[in-house]
């Protein structure tokens, strides 16, 4: 539970249709401290995910997950999810985690920009995410999309090839 947040509410007024907090300057501090965690976050819950797929996926299914090293220190944080030669790779960048797909062919590589998820946060300092500047995201939902997006072009792409339904 988010008590700062909480708190936060708690010590605020509401006027002239909009929140006014005790002191402007602490939902922006607020959000900054989330934003510091949220790619450690997302990368947990994608692992997280991941490991519940590969239980139930057959092995022509299995995802990869590695996190990116960083090429020097002002470098930002990144993940890579692979099946096969499709690579799925979230990067962060300043305020936006950007999704890339890249099909590695034997001659070529193509490289296709999937989504890109902006960080707003509320008047109290409680973080969410712009998909495609349209659609707000948790960032377990945001989880959940990158890996219904990979999944989805996997198929699209012959990566994942469809089989016949198992009875179960």
């Amino acid at each position: 539970m988010d008590t700062l947040w909480i708190k936060t509410l708690a010590l605020s007024s509401y006027e002239d249709g909009r929140w006014h907090v005790p002191d402007p300057n602490t939902p922006a501090a607020i959000a900054n401290e989330h934003l510091q965690e949220a790619f450690t976050v997302l990368f947990e819950t994608v692992r997280s995910a991941i490991e519940v797929f590969n239980l139930h996926a057959p092995n022509h299914k299995q995802l990869k997950l590695y996190k990116l090293g960083k090429a020097n220190q002002n470098a930002e944080p990144g993940f890579t999810m692979m099946m096969g030669p499709l690579q799925i790779q979230l990067q962060k960048n300043g305020l936006f985690f950007q999704t890339t797909a890249v099909l590695l062919n034997q001659s070529e590589s193509k490289r296709m920009n999937l989504r890109s998820y902006e960080a707003k946060h509320d008047a109290f300092g409680d973080v969410f995410w712009l998909m495609n500047e349209t659609i707000v995201l948790d960032l377990e939902r945001l989880a959940k999309q990158v890996l219904e997006d990979a999944c989805r072009l996997a198929y699209e792409v012959g990566v994942f090839k469809q089989q016949p339904p198992i009875d179960a």
